[in-house]
């Protein structure tokens, strides 16, 4: 492993209004550079849940005031704010996380700031989809990139989109990483279910709503609507705020899924809410897609993607991924239909004959699959066990190899500033 960078000089991470897998992403980042020696603080947007994380992995952090009215003139101010700290630190290194912490230090750099600048644009590709302010969004994210001295892409697929939007710029590839451990839940899957209102014995698909664009969401109930009549015992579970709950809901009312249907609302972490899930679907190609994948194996769901995505990029050799060869309903739906057989095979394999029957515990209806005896879920590695499938992604992705990358970048980085 690399030196630490300085002694007395600080690493910070600048985080904006950040999304759960950017605050998982950043916290296991801080906190692996922190226990290694290096001076690492999180400067930003950071919320009293993040803020707690980051007290108990040791990481500094220093919240800027987020202004109430919401105003374009008042976001300006809390940027210009945190922008002057930045300058009067004067940290060896700044590390923007997202598009608004990308913009935190492309305007620190018009007032002065002369740390060099590494930028993980997290806001692609997906957000580009939104059609109204699809240019302005360009022109905007096409700024922060030509301002920053480095940018860090999850995935070969992200480096093609930043490439699109700001040729030129060079982007280097750091694979997501995971941390097991922080991915327990220890409720059991029926409790879980029973308090989230899942039927205990449904076959649950689920996919997190707030990471996808409508164009991939209307895909997942598209390919939901496809399965719905064909498996009775099929529940879908849509992860989502509460701020977009009600138009997402109406996309399933139209399709006639809501029946079928029931909305997750996440509280920081999505870790709980993969708990009571058999599959989680990630129909976009890009951020944070990889991410999800990871947190879902590692949890011992299995997984479906499109190909051509980051997910097919990073896992198409995991067992527990399947891919859809086209993005259309019918071919989603045949992936999933396909998964669930898969996981029903799967943890067929772990049950125990002797074992009682208890309905929280069956993790579908025996009658949809033909199922004789009580089985459940392989353990995950989370839960201190060694499901094949959870340990390869988990070694594969593992936060130690993402942090050494990422590391490496910043070396080089400084040494083109010396």
């Amino acid at each position: 492993m690399s030196q630490p960078l300085s002694d007395t000089r600080e690493i910070v991470q600048v985080v904006g209004a950040c999304s759960p897998p950017v605050r998982e992403h950043v916290l296991s980042l801080s906190s692996l550079l922190g226990s290694w020696g290096y001076a690492v603080s999180v400067i930003g947007e950071v919320d009293d849940d993040f803020a707690k994380d980051l007290r108990k992995s040791k990481v500094p952090a220093m919240a800027i005031g987020l202004p109430a009215d919401g105003s374009l003139v008042a976001g300006f101010r809390a940027a210009r704010s945190l922008s002057r700290l930045l300058r009067e630190r004067s940290p060896l290194l700044v590390h923007a996380h997202g598009f608004r912490a990308g913009m935190y230090a492309a305007l620190a750099r018009r007032m002065g700031l002369r740390s060099p600048v590494v930028c993980t644009p997290n806001f692609l590709p997906h957000l580009l989809d939104t059609a109204s302010d699809r240019r302005l969004r360009r022109r905007a994210y096409r700024y922060v990139l030509d301002r920053s001295d480095a940018v860090i892409a999850t995935s070969e697929v992200q480096r093609r989109e930043l490439d699109r939007i700001a040729p030129g710029v060079p982007a280097h590839v750091v694979p997501y990483g995971i941390d097991a451990r922080r991915h327990h839940d220890p409720m059991e899957i029926g409790r879980r279910r029973q308090l989230l209102g899942i039927t205990p014995t449904a076959a649950v698909v689920g996919g997190v709503a707030d990471s996808m664009s409508d164009t991939w969401l209307r895909l997942f109930l598209d390919a939901a609507a496809e399965l719905c009549g064909e498996l009775a015992n099929l529940e879908f579970a849509i992860i989502c705020g509460a701020d977009h709950r009600e138009r997402y809901s109406q996309m399933a009312h139209e399709r006639g899924l809501l029946g079928a249907t029931v909305f997750l609302e996440p509280r920081g972490d999505v870790t709980a809410l993969l708990t009571p899930l058999n599959v989680l679907v990630v129909p976009q190609p890009g951020w944070p897609a990889g991410q999800l994948a990871l947190q879902a194996l590692v949890r011992g769901l299995g997984v479906v993607a499109i190909a051509g995505g980051e997910t097919e990029e990073m896992l198409a050799y995991c067992a527990g991924v399947t891919i859809a060869p086209e993005a259309k309903p019918v071919s989603l739906a045949e992936a999933i239909r396909l998964r669930l057989e898969r996981e029903a095979e799967r943890m067929r394999s772990t049950a125990d004959d002797s074992a009682p029957v208890e309905a929280a515990q069956l993790l579908v209806s025996r009658e949809a699959w033909d199922i004789g005896s009580s089985w459940q879920r392989p353990e995950s590695l989370s839960d201190g066990a060694t499901d094949p499938i959870a340990a390869e992604a988990a070694s594969a992705f593992g936060i130690t190899n993402m942090a050494r990358a990422t590391v490496a970048v910043y070396h080089d980085l400084l040494d083109q500033h010396t």
